[in-house]
This record gives C-alpha cells, structure tokens and sequence, in this order.
C-alpha cells in the first residue's frame, strides 16, 4: 500500500472476500488488485460480478499458480499477475492507466 500511497493513489486494504466487496461498494474505487485465495473464498469468482457491476473498475488478478494464468479469460479491464508483484510492474501500469 505504501508505494501507492507516496504515488498520491488513495489506498484500502481488505484481508477477507467479504470485506473487500464492502468496500468496492462503499469506495467504488478505480483500481483493484484481487488474490484468488483469500480466507473466506475465491476472490476470482467474484470477477463477472464486478465486472458487471463496475465496468470503470480496472481489475488485477493475483496469483501465486502460473496455471490459474493461463484459465482466465481476461476483458480489457482484467489483467492477471504472477505473484511477486514488483514495483517497475506496477509503475508501468499505472503509467498506461494515466497515459
């Protein structure tokens, strides 16, 4: 979150599915970075939820599985990424997104 946050980006963090669909909701943010496995579900299945529901939302998969990569079907508005994120990774999608 912190390299964000120097970025002037607004940041949340959520630990459970639950939560973090509470705060999509209350937040409606612009970018989000979903794990697939998360302590109370799959974060990935929520994708065509979010997806319908908030089309401007830019969605990024994580995964620490290359064999979930390669499952996904991606739209323009979801990206998959193999975990470790780095940060020159992170930097260039930003830079498309303000681009």
């Amino acid at each position: 979150g912190s390299f964000l946050e120097k970025k002037g980006y607004e940041v949340e963090i959520a630990l459970t599915l639950q939560e973090g669909l509470r705060l999509i909701a209350e937040k409606e943010p612009d970018i989000l970075f979903l794990d697939n496995h998360l302590p109370d579900g799959e974060g990935w299945q929520q994708t065509e939820f979010l997806r319908k529901n908030y089309s401007f939302l830019h969605i990024h998969l994580i995964t620490a599985y290359k064999e979930n990569m390669a499952s996904f079907h991606t739209h323009s508005n979801v990206r998959v990424w193999e975990k470790p994120l780095s940060f020159n990774k992170l930097q260039e999608v930003l830079d498309a997104m303000s681009a």
